[in-house]
């Protein structure tokens, strides 16, 4: 039934092993949509591992015509697509900015309103030298009559 090459079977092998491992991980990372997430992916490249696995049959066996030429197109459209999109940019070198947005790469951070604490402030009463003269000078009249009444 299944007359794969023994590297075609290897790489099925391998892929089973560890998109089980990765099953498990995923489920333990991220619980329940990770397992089905996970197997959403899998249902998904499915049909990629075994277009890949064919692909490595026909590479080991060989007699695979009509697979030579599906590859052989598919590359030359990956290349003439290049090929067009870089004569294309050489040509009017505009348009290789034209994907390419002018706008700032860093957002701009929005103005946040910083709470102030209110401040105290201490004042000091300014002393003339006319008032500190007349102070002394009293304190010394004062200190004299003291003196003077004993």
């Amino acid at each position: 039934m299944f007359d794969y090459s023994t590297q075609a079977t290897t790489y099925l092998v391998l892929i089973v092993i560890s998109s089980f491992i990765n099953l498990i991980c995923y489920s333990l990372l991220f619980g329940v949509w990770g397992f089905v997430s996970y197997l959403l992916y899998t249902l998904i490249t499915v049909p990629f591992v075994i277009l890949w696995m064919y692909n490595i049959n026909c590479l080991t066996s060989g007699d695979c015509q009509i697979w030579s030429w599906v590859i052989t197109s598919l590359t030359l459209i990956s290349v003439l697509t290049t090929t067009i999109m870089l004569v294309a940019f050489a040509v009017n070198p505009s348009l290789s900015n034209a994907p390419i947005s002018t706008a700032p790469i860093t957002p701009t951070i929005p103005a946040v309103s910083v709470a102030t604490l209110p401040t105290t402030t201490t004042t000091t009463a300014v002393v003339s030298p006319t008032v500190a003269t007349a102070a002394t000078t009293a304190t010394a009249a004062t200190t004299a009559t003291a003196t003077a009444a004993k």
